[in-house]
């Protein structure tokens, strides 16, 4: 059984299951019958003439089959025993896997197994379909892209960049001034590779570098080989926040919007007998029952309330820094990016490859409309950097040593190292601290950051975080 969404039913034959080389592959695999599983492909997405996200979704049509737990994509061309195999990464319902380097005017026929048990079984279900003729050959686009460049220098240290930058006019992007890898250079890359790498609510985050690279190049001339007329419009795609490990401890109040990193660590240390016992010493959540049974005394004192509040709070603060300082190596594991780092163009400054796009995306739509581009000051700390910030370069030992109310006054200033959200590069503090509030650019993000997954801690109006698309 077998739904295909735009496929041409006449074309979708399999191959005949009596010849040598379908019995050979059926005797390698476990054959399932078909009433189990249906398999739903759905229209490929061809960019270019040779790059293509397949996708498609299975069906357990018999209460008593699994669920495979992984699944392989095959794509076979036409008159070619010559098989490409990846493994599909699953959202939600559905499969999705990139395959690169096909050939124009072609015949590729999909095919899915499942993994069940160490067990590979073959769905059977297939879908055929076919990349377009190239208008202009390669060899052309490379001319172009020549006569684009021919007053530079170009050489094997700066080929690479030069020929992106003239793709990306050819394509009608800002390219930055030639032989400089620009942030708005940077923003652009990273905006065509998330637009070549998404389908859905799938995301190849491996294929989006942000650096000029020979895939993200290829891409280009491809595309331009199809249809030289292409244009911005015609290939970026919109973008659209996505989840990710820690968007469900996002945190919107009057305060303004940042990550949970407290309640992130309690889930975690909660079935860790060790840390609990460090926690049980320096407990920093005031509502919890083991901090309200550690300082039951405090909660007797003859004192206004405010003055009780502001006093557990201070107590809490001194008991984080000391929590940071014994559980030092639980949070060397934890308190760190999720996903890649990728370093920002003109700067030493990192972020995660998913909080690159966000931010790419940003720049460029905030310089179309101020005409200024936005500039970091800080991005990723790790857990040392922190440290010394928190510190004040004085030492973790010395910092642990001072008393409950410096503690209160210095985080306000500056996180406790594994609770700051700096360490998981989402947040941004934009240059000029000070005066950032004052700009068209700050104006922009208080109007428009929501649109791209960033949220400002309203204290510090230089400081946003890119929590990504909020839990309902």
């Amino acid at each position: 059984m077998v739904g295909c969404e735009n496929a041409d039913d006449g074309q979708n034959s399999q191959k005949d299951k009596n010849s040598p080389q379908a019995t050979q592959e059926l005797s390698q695999q476990e054959k399932t019958p078909k009433q189990d599983y249906a398999v739903r492909y759905f229209e490929p997405k061809i960019y270019g003439c040779d790059w293509a996200i397949v996708s498609f979704s299975v069906d357990v049509l018999n209460a008593g089959a699994k669920i495979p737990d992984a699944y392989d994509v095959k794509i076979t061309a036409e008159n070619d025993d010559a098989n490409t195999h990846e493994k599909a990464q699953i959202v939600g319902d559905k499969g999705y896997a990139v395959f690169e380097d096909l050939s124009e005017a072609s015949t590729y026929t999909i095919s899915v197994s499942g993994l069940i048990d160490d067990k590979e079984i073959a769905l059977e279900e297939a879908y055929t379909f076919s990349t377009p003729q190239r208008t202009l050959t390669l060899d052309q686009i490379d001319q172009f892209i020549f006569d684009e460049l021919n007053t530079y220098n170009i050489n094997e240290e700066n080929q690479m960049l030069l020929e992106t930058q003239a793709c990306l006019s050819l394509l009608g992007l800002e390219s930055g001034r030639y032989g400089v890898l620009e942030p708005i250079t940077q923003a652009n890359i990273c905006r065509f590779e998330y637009s070549v790498n998404t389908l859905d609510d799938f995301v190849n985050y491996d294929n989006i570098l942000g650096v000029p690279n020979k895939r993200a190049l290829d891409a280009m001339k491809d595309i331009l080989s199809l249809d030289m007329t292409m244009r911005n419009v015609d290939i970026i795609k919109e973008f659209k926040p996505a989840a990710y490990e820690l968007s469900r401890y996002a945190t919107i109040d009057n305060q303004g919007g940042k990550l949970n990193i407290e309640q992130y660590i309690l889930d975690l240390i909660v079935d860790n007998h060790a840390m609990m016992q460090i926690y049980k010493k320096h407990p920093f959540d005031v509502d919890t029952k083991t901090f309200k049974s550690l300082y039951a005394d405090e909660y007797k004192k003859d004192i206004p309330q405010e003055a009780l509040d502001f006093r557990l709070l201070q107590i809490a603060a001194k008991n984080k820094a000391q929590f940071s300082k014994d559980a030092e190596d639980f949070l060397l594991i934890i308190a760190r990016p999720g996903q890649r780092l990728t370093t920002l163009a003109g700067s030493d400054n990192e972020l995660t490859v998913n909080a690159l796009i966000a931010y790419s995306y940003l720049l460029i739509d905030a310089y179309r409309d101020t005409n200024t581009q936005l500039a970091t000051s800080t991005t990723y700390r790790d857990y040392e950097f922190q440290w010394q910030l928190y510190s004040q370069k004085k030492g973790k030992s010395v910092a642990s040593g001072r008393n409950a109310s410096w503690h209160y006054d210095r985080q306000k200033l500056s996180y406790v190292p594994g609770f700051s959200n700096h360490q998981y590069g989402v947040a941004i503090d934009f240059f000029e601290r000070e005066t950032f509030f004052e700009t068209a650019l700050y104006t922009y993000l208080k109007k428009h950051g929501e649109k791209y997954g960033f949220y400002n801690y309203y204290s510090e109006p230089w400081h946003w975080v890119y929590l990504g698309a909020l839990p309902e």
